[in-house]
């Protein structure tokens, strides 16, 4: 059998959801690991915003850290403020 006849039935997987309407209503974090310099394997956080889809900030670290998504916030929140 070819690998393609394993792949879920579209009809069985989670659908798709609609993106956010307004700019900062949700905001999506997550790290991912990588050889992103060389050899080191480093973690890059990242947010990015429902809505419009852009990256509203990133940190590198060694590791996936409380303190990575916490700069990444004090990003958001010097460049964009506090949602009202």
């Amino acid at each position: 059998p070819r690998s393609c006849e394993f792949l879920a039935d579209s009809d069985t997987i989670h659908p798709s959801r609609p993106r956010k309407k307004y700019c900062g209503e949700l905001i999506q974090m997550d790290a991912s690991q990588f050889r992103w310099f060389g050899q080191t394997v480093s973690h890059l956080h990242v947010a990015i915003d429902d809505a419009s889809g852009n990256s509203v900030g990133a940190y590198f670290a060694p590791q996936e850290t409380l303190k990575g998504y916490y700069q990444v916030l004090h990003q958001i929140l010097t460049n964009y403020g506090i949602p009202a």
